[in-house]
């Protein structure tokens, strides 16, 4: 998931074939086989005239601002053994069952002793979702008929373990509703399994109960602060939220105890973003593309940003840069063809090749994703083709969530009257009386301290 090389001279040619060449030292990228889209309506037709419906890919399940890939709570921690021994009950908690748990029913045992200690055997082989079936079976026959003092919690600790286990067995192979119930299940046995409160709460963040998810999040982080994907995935959670100062907190946290976490970087860059704090977020996009050398989520990251801020030389660099690590980034297609439809300054806009980009970046996306559209149709306007470019914007429209919607008609409106869009950049404040229209050198502005 390249920090400052050395500088390099450099210059963006776009060819006919959509070929991007950059000098010294950098390989030629081709963006594009197909140069002739730009001059074949029929071909933007086909592309506009498809169903999305008929894909089957569900639509994004809500508004992210144009900079940001959509991104979800993904970190499952896996719990690798079962819980250790605990008996007899003076003795520390989590001793092998060597130390602790009787091998055998002893005189003073209960029945469901060996049953628990059948559970435990089975625990140690278990790796499927039916074998932990059988460990929660034996866990659950053996509170049913009784255990020693000697057992102690361990059986019910044992079930939660199983329970949790299988639900991450179950969420790995899609079904996720199933999950939910072991997950469920797992902290009304165990309050302490925080690995289950994790578990459920990536779980509910998966089917948009994000207070819920919060909640758990919020118990993970009491029972174990040194885990930090808690503290990750609550600040993802209040980032779609949009209480972007306790995010920036959570991403604090993650990046200061693990500098070199690059989503975590990216995320806290993304929080700065949203409360103006642009240096700040360069500066973490920055330290994420150096730590993630063969990642493009930093540095089309940094592209938007100076894109949005009127540093349209270095957002083109780092959409090239972000296309030669992976000529598949729809992201970085999308950031070349918006900046050269829409920017307010002429130099930076070019016609025919923001059409074949776009149209390339069509090709790359998800059918679902109405940004592409979107920035089909500004590229279709700026080139005049303001037909093409209704059809385009009104596919955006019935494909975008509904808070986009006035965002779109607005554009439909736009193109009906044969105007093109034009994208006014972010004012920059706190550059000494340096406007993003002079000269400045990407260190003066970046100057990214070393890390923590």
């Amino acid at each position: 998931m390249r920090w400052f090389q050395t500088r390099m001279t450099w210059m963006l040619c776009w060819t006919v074939g959509l070929a991007i060449t950059i000098t010294g030292g950098w390989a030629t990228e081709t963006l594009a086989q197909e140069s002739n889209l730009a001059d074949e309506p029929a071909a933007i037709d086909e592309v506009l005239d498809m169903d999305t419906a008929e894909v089957g890919i569900p639509l994004p399940p809500g508004i992210k601002p144009r900079h940001e890939a959509a991104r979800r709570p993904q970190r499952l921690e896996r719990s690798a053994v079962a819980p250790r021994g605990l008996p007899p009950a003076a003795q520390a908690p989590h001793r092998p069952i060597s130390d602790g748990l009787p091998k055998t029913a002893s005189q003073d045992s209960k029945p469901g002793d060996r049953l628990a200690i059948a559970a435990h055997q089975k625990s140690t082989t278990a790796s499927t979702a039916e074998a932990y079936t059988q460990v929660i079976e034996l866990c659950q026959q053996a509170l049913q008929a009784g255990t020693s003092v000697a057992m102690g919690n361990y059986p019910r600790e044992l079930l939660a373990w199983a329970l949790n286990r299988r639900g991450e067995a179950r969420a790995e192979g899609g079904q996720h509703q199933q999950a939910l119930s072991d997950f469920e299940a797992a902290v009304q046995n165990d309050m302490n399994c925080w690995r289950a409160w994790h578990n459920r709460g990536v779980s509910y963040a998966d089917l948009g109960r994000r207070n819920e998810a919060i909640r758990d999040f919020h118990r993970v982080v009491k029972l174990n602060p040194e885990f930090l994907n808690a503290f990750f995935n609550r600040a993802e959670l209040y980032y779609e939220s949009g209480d972007f100062q306790e995010a920036l907190r959570d991403y604090s946290h993650v990046v200061q105890k693990s500098p070199k976490d690059v989503e975590a970087r990216n995320g806290r860059g993304h929080c700065l973003h949203q409360l103006g704090k642009y240096r700040e977020a360069v500066v973490d996009f920055t330290l994420a593309a150096k730590f993630d050398p063969t990642g493009t989520e930093a540095l089309v990251n940094r592209g938007d940003l100076y894109s949005q801020l009127g540093f349209y030389r270095y957002a083109l660099r780092d959409f090239q840069r972000a296309i030669e690590i992976d000529s598949e980034s729809a992201r970085a297609h999308l950031g070349v063809a918006w900046l050269m439809a829409t920017c307010p300054d002429p130099k930076f806009r070019d016609a025919k090749t923001a059409i074949e980009v776009a149209m390339e970046a069509v090709k790359l996306s998800d059918p679902s994703d109405h940004r592409c559209y979107d920035t089909l149709a500004a590229a279709l306007a700026n080139a005049g083709r303001f037909e093409q470019a209704r059809k385009a914007i009104e596919k955006a429209v019935r494909i975008a969530p509904e808070e986009l919607a006035d965002v779109y008609q607005s554009r439909l409106v736009l193109y009906e009257s044969e105007r093109a869009l034009r994208v006014a950049k972010t004012p920059l404040p706190g550059l000494d009386g340096v406007t993003a229209r002079e000269p400045i050198e990407q260190s003066t502005f970046e100057a990214p301290p070393q890390p923590e």
